[in-house]
This record gives C-alpha cells, sequence and structure tokens, in this order.
C-alpha cells in the first residue's frame, strides 16, 4: 500500500500543478460538496461495516463488557451449521430471484400498456399503479396481516362470497404458503417503484420511433418488444439491480408479518435478515448475528456482481 501511495503521489501533485485554475476550483469544489456524503457514510456505513467483520471472529454474546475470546472462523462455522440457515439461504436466493424479475416485469409492461397506447384516463392508471408506493414496505406488510386474516380478512371474503365457503386457507400460518403471502406483498409494494422508473423512461423515447413502425404496420407487441424494452434496457439494469438487493434483505416485509413468531411458521419464511435479528436480540450471540451479517454482505455483493457482468456480456454492441 505504501508502495502504491508512493507512486501516485507524485502524479497528483504533478496533475495537480499543471491543472488550471478553474479547475482546479472545481475539483475544490466537488471535494466540499462531497466531503459531507463521505464522512456520514463513513461515520454510519462503513465503520459499523468494518466493526460488524472484526466482531464476527470473537465470542461475544452482546451484553458482557469486553468482546470475549477470539475464535477466528469458529464463529461463522457455528452460525451456518445448522437447519435455520440453509432454510434462510432457500429462502434469500428464491427471493431474490422473484424480485430480480416478477415487480421488474410486471413495472414494464404496466408502464408500456399506459404509456404506449391509447389507454384512458392515463392519469388514472398512473395514479393507480403509484399507490403502493404511498406506504413503506413495513407498513404495507402491516395492511396486509389483514387483508390475510383468514377470519375476516378481504381475500377469504371474496373466496368465500364467489362460492367457496369451506375453503379458508391460512395465508400466514400455513408454511406452505406462508412465504408466497409474503412475496406477494413485495411485489404489490415494489412494483409500483418499477412502474415509477419505466414510465418516466419510456416517455423519454423518441416518439417519432413509434410512428414509423405504426406506419410500418407493427403491432403493439411488436413495438413494445423492438422499440421500448431496447430503448430502456440500461434503465431496466438499474431497475432489476435494486429489486435484486432489496429481494435479498426483505426484511421489512417478513418482520410485521410473521410476529412474534419471526420467521415462521416453522422456518418457511426465514431469510437470512430474520435470522440475524433473532441471533443477535432473541437468542444473546452477537458474533453468530455478526458472522451471518458478513455471510449476507458476501452473498448480495457476490449475486449482484454477477449480474452486472451477466449484463455486460450480454449487452447489444453498437
Amino acid at each position: 500500500m505504501s508502495t502504491l501511495a508512493s507512486m501516485l503521489r507524485p502524479r497528483l501533485l504533478e496533475s495537480w500543478r499543471g491543472a488550471s485554475s478553474k479547475t482546479r476550483e472545481q475539483w475544490l469544489l466537488a471535494a466540499v460538496l462531497v466531503a459531507p456524503a463521505l464522512i456520514l457514510m463513513g461515520i454510519f456505513v462503513f465503520y459499523p461495516a468494518l466493526q460488524t467483520i472484526g466482531l464476527s471472529f470473537y465470542k461475544w454474546d452482546g451484553i458482557s463488557p469486553d468482546m470475549g475470546d477470539f475464535v477466528g472462523f469458529k464463529t461463522f462455522t457455528r452460525a451456518t451449521d445448522n437447519y435455520p440457515f440453509s432454510q434462510a439461504i432457500k429462502n434469500s436466493l428464491l427471493w431474490g430471484v422473484v424480485g430480480l424479475f416478477v415487480p421488474t416485469i410486471i413495472g414494464l409492461v404496466a408502464a408500456a400498456l399506459v404509456e404506449d397506447t391509447n389507454l384512458r384516463p392515463k392519469p388514472l392508471f398512473r395514479f393507480a399503479f403509484f399507490v403502493p408506493y404511498f406506504f413503506s414496505m413495513a407498513v404495507a406488510a402491516a395492511l396486509f396481516t389483514r387483508v390475510y386474516d383468514p377470519s375476516y380478512g378481504m381475500i377469504n371474503q371474496v373466496i368465500h362470497a364467489l362460492g367457496f365457503t369451506e375453503v379458508k386457507p391460512q395465508w400466514l400460518g400455513d408454511g406452505r404458503i406462508a412465504i408466497y403471502a409474503a412475496m406477494g406483498v413485495f411485489v404489490w409494494h415494489e412494483t409500483a417503484f418499477c412502474y415509477i422508473v419505466f414510465t418516466a423512461a419510456i416517455q423519454q423515447i423518441d416518439r417519432s420511433l413509434y410512428d414509423s413502425a405504426k406506419v410500418d404496420g407493427a403491432s403493439e407487441v411488436q413495438v413494445f418488444r423492438y422499440i421500448t424494452i431496447p430503448s430502456v434496457r440500461d434503465v431496466a439494469t438499474f431497475v432489476m439491480t435494486i429489486m435484486l438487493i432489496v429481494g435479498l434483505t426483505p426484511f421489512a416485509v417478513v418482520f410485521p408479518l410473521t410476529t412474534p413468531g419471526l420467521g415462521g411458521p416453522y422456518y418457511s419464511t426465514e431469510i437470512l435478515p430474520t435470522l440475524i435479528f433473532k441471533k443477535a436480540r432473541m437468542g444473546y450471540n452477537a458474533s453468530e448475528a455478526a458472522a451471518l451479517g458478513v455471510v449476507l454482505l458476501i452473498l448480495v455483493i457476490g449475486i449482484v456482481t454477477a449480474f452486472l457482468w451477466f449484463r455486460e456480456r450480454t449487452a447489444p454492441k453498437d
């Protein structure tokens, strides 16, 4: 590191001395504007992250005043060598796949239907798709605890109104469907975000492309496939990346829906963030919680990096 710094320092000084006064002023202004954000990120993001990584190599219950003994990677072994961890990994990956594709596809198709067709009135549809984003994800999940209630919930009431009086799904109490019910809340909420971003992107497309396609006799599906999708590809990559990250960490959905039996029933909705929370706050094992936090960080960074690499490799060449 010191060798690298000694090599870069003369070059930086030479570049600074050779820069014009206007360029120097611009660099100073940029540094002044960026510094507060970097300081805050260092205090509230980078330092806690480094502290968590360091804590994962110790044996600490989260209560004792001292950090305990240094145990190395044994903490990771204890944290990952159990059934809830394997189930949490499985559910987290499944949730990541759903987050990557489902809200993105629904949001893109909905935005195209509203913006690229003669659907009227457009403001009403825009408002309807935007409504879920009025609520935070946690509030949306809290609302759906009532929607999913087996006795008076809206979904079961509709099922009974259709004549299926004997059908009474336990949306959050049946381990076979609980995770899909939770994913439904996630998709309902995050589709609004995808719709908003894609709407803005579609509105920036040159309308003459659509007019030319219609003159040539292209159908709505062909216009969507050959004009809309290629034009919003970069935006789609951004949206899918965000949805992938959010999908791998949907604690704000699972916590309100499954508390007090967090991650239940029978670990069917267990994900890495809920397992971390339970070990840290309910299991009095801060070290294992920190180790799982490091695993989650590596998982998110690895999957997102692989996705961005794949998108870059499959990008059409100009």
